[in-house]
C-alpha cells in the first residue's frame, strides 16, 4: 500500500523541519528530523518498503524497528486525514 498527501495540506521545510498546515482544519504541526524525512519521501510517492529502508539506513537502526516506527507514523498521519491510502501500482 502507498499513500498520497491530502490536497488540503500545505507544507514547507524550515531549518530542516517540516511545518504542515491542514487548511481545512486550521491546524499546524511540526515534525522532527525523522518525520520530515518520511513526509518528504511521501511527497515523492515513496512506497512503504522504501520508506522503511530509508529510515533504517539513515538512522542505522534494525529494519524491524524502522518498520514499527514508520507504520506508527503513517497510521497517525492517516488517522489525522493528512495522508490517504491508495493501492500500490
Amino acid at each position: 500500500m502507498d499513500w498520497i498527501i491530502h490536497r488540503r495540506m500545505a507544507w514547507q521545510v524550515l531549518d530542516g523541519r517540516a511545518l504542515l498546515v491542514d487548511l481545512d482544519a486550521n491546524v499546524a504541526a511540526g515534525f522532527n528530523e525523522t518525520g520530515t524525512l518520511v513526509w518528504k519521501l511521501l511527497e515523492q510517492g515513496t512506497s512503504r518498503d522504501a520508506l522503511t529502508a530509508e529510515v533504517a539506513g539513515t538512522y542505522r537502526i534494525p529494519s524491524a524497528d524502522a518498520e514499527r516506527d514508520v507504520s506508527a507514523f503513517l497510521n497517525l498521519l492517516e488517522a489525522k486525514g493528512w495522508i490517504e491510502a491508495r493501492a500500490a501500482g
